[in-house]
C-alpha cells in the first residue's frame, strides 16, 4: 500500500475514532480524547475483557469502518492468570493492529503488559 496516498486519504476524511478494549476504555478517557480532536465517540469496551475478547470487540468496531482504532488491552490477561504468556498477548494483540492495518485505520495501541524480550519494563505481567 502506499502511505503517502493513505496519510493523505486520512487527512481528507473526518476521523471516526474507535476506542476498544477493557474497563479502562470504559472509564472516561474516550471522551476527553473525542472533545480533544472535536470527533464522535465509538466505544466498545467491557470491564473485565482480555485481549481474546477485546479481539471480537474490534469485529464490531471495524464495522463502523473508523479512521484510527485505539486499543487498550494486555492488564486483563496478566490478571486473570497466575502464569500469563506474554507471547500469546503479544501475539494478539499483534494481530488485532494487522486487522485495523487491513482496514485502512490508523492503529494506536496502550499495554500495561511487556512485550517479549524486553525485560524490566513497568507493568509486566
Amino acid at each position: 500500500m502506499n502511505y503517502l496516498f493513505f496519510s493523505l486519504a486520512l487527512a481528507l476524511v473526518p476521523m471516526r475514532i474507535a476506542f476498544v478494549g477493557d474497563s479502562i476504555t470504559a472509564s472516561h478517557y474516550p471522551e476527553i480524547a473525542a472533545k480533544m480532536l472535536d470527533t464522535k465517540l465509538y466505544r466498545y469496551a467491557e470491564k473485565g475483557a482480555d485481549t481474546k475478547r477485546v479481539s471480537k470487540l474490534l469485529d464490531k468496531a471495524l464495522r463502523i469502518k473508523p479512521t484510527h482504532v485505539v486499543l487498550f488491552v494486555g492488564i486483563n490477561d496478566c490478571s486473570k492468570s497466575k502464569r500469563p504468556d506474554p507471547y500469546a498477548i503479544f501475539d494478539r494483540i499483534a494481530r488485532m493492529v494487522s486487522r485495523v492495518l487491513d482496514a485502512v485505520a490508523v492503529p494506536v495501541v496502550k499495554s500495561l503488559h511487556q512485550t517479549p524480550g524486553h525485560h524490566g519494563i513497568a507493568g509486566e505481567c
